[in-house]
């Protein structure tokens, strides 16, 4: 599920579909720790455009400057574009909204894909 809200853009959360409703929105439960508080997960609803699968798991592989990634940072997954490779498999990231740097370790890190047309498509040169 895609989050744009609270000051915050283009962050994709781990979420769950609960039902379908009448007008083809979706009532979703999402599974951040962020949204884990007293009151349980956050639940909330989106359109169709801000939903998506589970992108497929690649196995480990180191980047390349200039390449476009998505990364596990904070409560979701974020696109960014490594800056800087660094020692220990560790990359410089760059993300434009926020406009932040941010170290991070390889597992973090897996290759930007966008979904179109029902499939995963990998666009991870800048």
């Amino acid at each position: 599920m895609n989050l744009e809200k609270d000051n915050v853009r283009d962050i994709w959360l781990p979420a769950v579909v609960i039902k379908e409703n009448e007008d083809k929105t979706f009532l979703v439960k999402c599974l951040s720790a962020r949204n884990s508080d007293e009151a349980g997960p956050m639940k909330t609803i989106v359109d169709f455009l801000h939903i998506r699968p589970t992108p497929p798991l690649y196995a480990d592989r180191n980047y390349e400057l200039l390449e476009r990634v998505d990364t596990r940072y904070g409560f979701g997954w974020r696109s960014g574009v490594i800056t800087k490779l660094l020692a220990g498999r560790r990359y410089n990231v760059f993300f434009k909204h926020g406009n932040e740097d941010k170290e991070l370790s390889h597992t973090k890190i897996r290759p930007h894909l966008e979904w179109v047309d029902g499939k995963w498509i990998s666009k991870s040169k800048v």
